[in-house]
């Protein structure tokens, strides 16, 4: 998520919960503004934690209510392929003996990851971008990234020697 990104959900998340600051700042520090019913008082506060996994903490003075949005639930959820990017980023290496690939007897593909003992398996689109991912347990439970675009998405598997061969699978 870039700067934009999140005041663009911070202010969506605000006029939910009826605060209304004319300018809205990420910087991690609090600020007043006005709510819903009362357009020339500070009766609201909010602040916006930036960083990787963005939040926004309000309260509303006037009716004494408070709360926390994680802004990147949100982007995420409208970003399917970012979330993919994201949780592509926090992955690890795979490795040769994880349990599917041994029992399917196919070799660790170059770049292939793991998350939480998953493999983690990229789909991408004809021009190379990241649509989705595909969780494969060792037992070999299938889980794709919910709202991540499945068809039409892909991961190519080289394999060694000079073959020419090309194989599909599902």
């Amino acid at each position: 998520m870039n700067q934009a990104d999140i005041i663009r959900m911070a202010e969506e998340g605000l006029r939910e919960v009826g605060l209304y600051p004319k300018q809205i700042i990420a910087d991690g520090q609090k600020h007043r503004c006005p709510v819903e019913g009362k357009p020339n008082k500070l009766d609201g506060e909010y602040k916006i934690y930036p960083g990787d996994r963005p939040g926004l903490a309000w309260h509303n003075y006037r009716t004494q209510k408070s709360g926390y949005i994680r802004l990147y639930s949100t982007y995420f959820r409208e970003h399917p392929s970012e979330r993919a990017k994201y949780i592509l980023s926090k992955s690890v290496t795979a490795v040769s003996s994880h349990p599917y690939l041994v029992r399917k007897g196919v070799s660790l593909p170059p770049n292939l990851k793991m998350k939480d003992g998953r493999l983690v398996v990229p789909g991408y689109d004809a021009n190379g971008d990241l649509q989705t991912l595909q969780f494969i347990g060792g037992e070999g439970t299938k889980r794709l990234l919910k709202g991540g675009k499945a068809l039409g998405s892909s991961f190519a598997l080289k394999g060694s020697g000079s073959s020419e061969s090309l194989y599909l699978v599902e």
